[in-house]
């Protein structure tokens, strides 16, 4: 679960299932995916290298933080880097 929260807004939590014995890349697909849903009108979600995700701001709209709020997968390691 992951939180993405503005600096001037409220936290937006959002829950990502994966099914038991997923690759990275499609861990990375799956991510993309459910953020895109949950906060793509706000921000540009991609993936880089396959199994990179990358969550920017869109022109004129806030900075923001992402927070993993828990990580179930094992063998699915989540770095947070910021640009």
């Amino acid at each position: 679960m992951l939180a993405i929260t503005p600096s001037h807004g409220e936290p937006v939590t959002v829950p990502i299932e994966v099914a038991s014995g997923t690759r990275e890349n499609r861990v990375a697909k799956r991510v993309v995916d459910v953020l895109r849903e949950a906060i793509g009108a706000d921000y540009k979600i991609e993936r880089d290298d396959g199994e990179d995700v990358l969550v920017k701001r869109r022109l004129g709209r806030d900075r923001f933080n992402v927070t993993v709020v828990s990580n179930a997968i094992r063998g699915v390691r989540l770095n947070l880097d910021q640009e």
